[in-house]
């Protein structure tokens, strides 16, 4: 699986971006091993992460699921030419999360991004689910929290 990825907004960048850059891959290298469903969907794939601000995030959400609010992430399956399907994630509501469930900012936003990446290859809500973004995330987060002090 091939990660890309746009910001079209500045809201929480150096967060999202340590996110993007130093924790999103191991996380994708474990979710494989997890699960052999996304493994075989994801086989020389590239998925698309959009970062938005609230009021492109609205619009999506108005214009998909009918919904005229904001939400944290939406998830689009493609699988054409080699894209498996796209990512938009709102920083903004993913901080709102993090606040109300007591996590860290950058804990809620790797947990959405697998969640993101589990609809894609064809999860739904299910305790499994959950269970296994909640596990995958919080095991990324100890070895980074690990590395870096090493450093």
């Amino acid at each position: 699986m091939k990660l890309d990825y746009s910001l079209t907004t500045k809201q929480h960048k150096t967060e999202v971006l340590r996110v993007l850059d130093f924790l999103l891959q191991p996380a994708i290298i474990q979710l494989l091993t997890y699960s052999p469903q996304l493994a075989a969907k994801s086989k020389n794939q590239t998925v698309f992460i959009n970062v938005v601000g609230t009021s492109r995030m609205k619009s999506l959400n108005n214009k998909f699921r009918q919904k005229e609010t904001s939400t944290d992430v939406l998830s689009f399956e493609l699988y054409d030419n080699g894209i498996m399907g796209e990512l938009y994630i709102c920083p903004d509501d993913i901080s709102k999360n993090a606040k109300a469930l007591g996590h860290s900012f950058e804990n809620e936003l790797l947990e959405i991004i697998i969640h993101g990446l589990l609809h894609l290859s064809g999860y739904d809500h299910s305790d499994e689910m959950f269970d296994w973004q909640k596990k995958l995330t919080d095991r990324i987060l100890k070895e980074y929290e690990n590395t870096s002090r090493s450093r």
